[in-house]
């Protein structure tokens, strides 16, 4: 997949994107509207390619499933989750940059996500943000360095933290 590609896959419902190799992002935003889509990642990256702190990886849908995949690249967020509900991330980095200048690694407002074997690292504000209303479910494995693990923002919502982890 090109950009381009990509984003066109993203936009169908139900899709199962295999990435099959690193992908730069160009300088546009990269929009998850449908929902029910599967991004398998394959051990690829998504270079987000930021270099202001505009969002690149806007999520909207609901149902997305995140696997084994590296975001890097930016200066904002990795992943904005804008009232995506039922979002699962599995096995994914989310690298910011070295002198800490990417700010969360995944931004949540008005969503719900479940994240396994989920690492962030580099992070000025913290690796996971929660705002509005937005719960996460953390079912295990996951590891957060050189970050704040979780910040939940109190601005007029609830937001709840649910931990699985029987380990």
């Amino acid at each position: 997949y090109n950009f381009t590609d990509l984003q066109t896959a993203l936009n169908k419902e139900g899709a199962v994107v295999n990435i099959k190799d690193n992908i730069v992002f160009e300088d546009k935003q990269l929009y998850v509207n449908a929902k029910n889509v599967t991004i398998n990642g394959n051990g690829y990256t998504f270079n987000l390619n930021e270099t202001n702190t505009k969002n690149k990886f806007m999520v909207r849908g609901s149902g997305l499933t995140v696997n084994n995949l590296t975001i890097e690249g930016y200066t904002s967020s990795g992943m904005y989750i804008y009232t995506g509900k039922d979002i699962t991330l599995t096995s994914v980095n989310l690298n910011g940059k070295d002198n800490k200048s990417s700010l969360v690694g995944i931004d949540t407002d008005s969503a719900s996500i479940t994240i396994e074997n989920v690492s962030t690292k580099n992070h000025k504000f913290s690796g996971i943000r929660l705002r509005k209303n937005s719960t996460i479910t953390y079912n295990g494995g996951n590891n957060h360095t050189d970050d704040k693990q979780i910040e939940c923002v109190e601005d007029g919502g609830n937001n709840q933290v649910i931990n699985n982890i029987s380990d």
